[in-house]
């Protein structure tokens, strides 16, 4: 049986802002400490190098590592949900869910670790009337809720609605 593939939705305004904001701090920052090696005088070059490889690298680090974790889409297998990324997938098989159904975003709540917007909702959050939820989320407006029997609840956000339906469609089968 064929997989059916769903990209993520398409970053909601808090995201992009919140991303390209970073992106445009973080590259200004990286640029100012290159002219300060440039354009002062330092008594040491090897500590210029250093202070500056050291941004270079954390500006880099900053940007690449949440977005290696955040969801390029979900694949619908004959047996399991498929949320990819570009680093380590994670996979939910249908028989641990319970429940699948949208939900609506909720302003009360905590990221306990992750990322709280740069490309999306990434990580354990806890939300008000939820509670601990992993997010993979990249617009807050097309949020589906996936419970599991171990207690584990995900929050993706597929383009298409046509996935939530497919989901329980194959939920209905099991």
């Amino acid at each position: 049986m064929a997989s059916s593939y769903y990209p993520a939705a398409s970053y909601d305004r808090l995201v992009t802002a919140i991303t390209l904001c970073l992106w445009i701090g973080l590259i200004a920052l990286t640029a100012f400490f290159y002219y300060l090696f440039l354009f002062s005088p330092l008594d040491s070059l090897i500590l210029g190098i250093t202070i500056v490889s050291i941004i270079t690298a954390l500006t880099a680090g900053i940007l690449a590592i949440p977005f290696l974790f955040s969801p390029r889409g979900y694949r619908l297998t004959s047996t399991e949900l498929i949320i990819q990324r570009p680093v380590r997938n994670i996979a939910i098989p249908y028989n641990q869910i319970i429940e699948i159904n949208q939900l609506n975003w909720i302003w009360k709540g905590i990221r306990l670790a992750g990322s709280g917007g740069l490309y999306g909702y990434l990580g354990l959050f806890y939300l008000s009337g939820v509670g601990k939820v992993w997010m993979y989320v990249t617009n807050k407006n097309k949020m589906i809720l996936v419970k599991c029997i171990n207690d584990k609840q995900y929050a993706i956000s597929p383009n298409s609605i046509v996935f939530l339906t497919e989901v329980k469609d194959k939920l209905a089968i099991k």
